[in-house]
């Protein structure tokens, strides 16, 4: 048979655990194969320097908890190895891309409240159940006050005052609002035709989008851009925003902040040891010089056109 695929081996014994949770050692797996095979030829076989017969082989596998004996002469899935691993601790594996803007806002919470990156993912879901609940609440309270006044429009009138019976249009629009805060339509997808008749563009604000700047605002959360680098709101319905300002770091360098927004260079890597000078001078030069080149002369660019416009 082929020869055991020693990093293959040292992944089966890693994943082995005894009684206190250690890994097994190669003394553990020669005991564990039992006396049908003696510990030389198991040593022999386990130091993939000589081809090992079926029967050791499949003591071997037996001991390891390995169904199909061709697995000791492969190569270990990596992969499969770290969701191994990170299952042991009650972990599953995380992928993803983040735009620099992300990023500058989790090392702006880090810098401001000392919150690592992973304990604000850990709270993200609590943090999200909360504002989209407060959303909903916010909602509820301001359709009782419009029922409220449509009631009270309606128990006044009379006589040549009857017109303001004529609310269909607005009965209509808080019953749509009912259903939607009742299925929990935080985007505002399912209200009433009535609303886009009435001025409602959902490309430029919607329902918890316009709960979280208002909730901004109310707690006092000044420097929040929530229109940073675009115009309206994500494909997914929520603002784009950035929480404090380059401005904070770059010092007026625009080098610095083309750093910043571009991605060269993340806040929580930026060097707390230096002088101020030599720090923004470390971060500048995080941007290739061609790159910042091409920078100028994209704005150059810009700038000729808008004169050419403005003629």
């Amino acid at each position: 048979m082929p020869k055991i695929n020693l990093e293959k081996l040292a992944f089966l014994l890693k994943r082995k655990k005894d009684t206190h949770g250690k890994s097994w050692t190669q003394a553990r797996l020669i005991k564990e194969c039992g006396p049908n095979v003696s510990a030389p030829t198991i040593k022999r076989a386990m130091s993939g320097k000589v081809s090992s017969n079926e029967n050791t082989c499949e003591e071997i596998a037996r001991a390891l908890g390995v169904a199909d004996v061709q697995e000791l002469f492969t190569p270990p899935d990596h992969e499969q190895e770290t969701k191994e691993r990170l299952r042991t601790l009650k972990m599953l594996p995380f992928r993803g891309a983040l735009n620099s803007q992300t990023f500058w806002n989790f090392d702006t919470i880090t810098a401001r409240y000392g919150l690592s990156m992973k304990s604000q993912l850990d709270l993200a879901p609590l943090a999200i159940a909360l504002l989209a609940e407060g959303s909903l609440a916010a909602r509820t309270k301001r359709l009782a006050e419009i029922e409220g006044s449509v009631d009270t429009m309606v128990a006044s009138a009379k006589g040549h005052l009857a017109f303001a019976k004529l609310v269909g249009g607005v009965a209509e629009g808080i019953w749509c609002e009912a259903e939607s805060i009742r299925k929990r339509d935080l985007f505002g997808r399912d209200i009433s035709n009535e609303a886009y008749e009435g001025g409602y563009d959902p490309e430029e604000g919607n329902p918890l989008a316009d709960y979280l700047e208002e909730f901004a605002a109310e707690v006092g959360l000044k420097d929040i851009n929530f229109w940073a680098g675009y115009v309206g709101l994500r494909d997914d319905g929520l603002p784009d925003y950035r929480l404090g300002d380059y401005n904070e770091v770059a010092d007026g360098s625009p080098r610095v902040t083309m750093a910043l927004e571009e991605g060269y260079v993340r806040r929580k890597d930026i060097p707390q040891d230096l002088s101020e000078g030599d720090r923004l001078a470390w971060i500048e030069a995080k941007v290739p010089e061609a790159d910042w080149q091409s920078h100028l002369l994209l704005l150059a660019n810009v700038v000729t056109s808008l004169e050419e416009l403005s003629l």
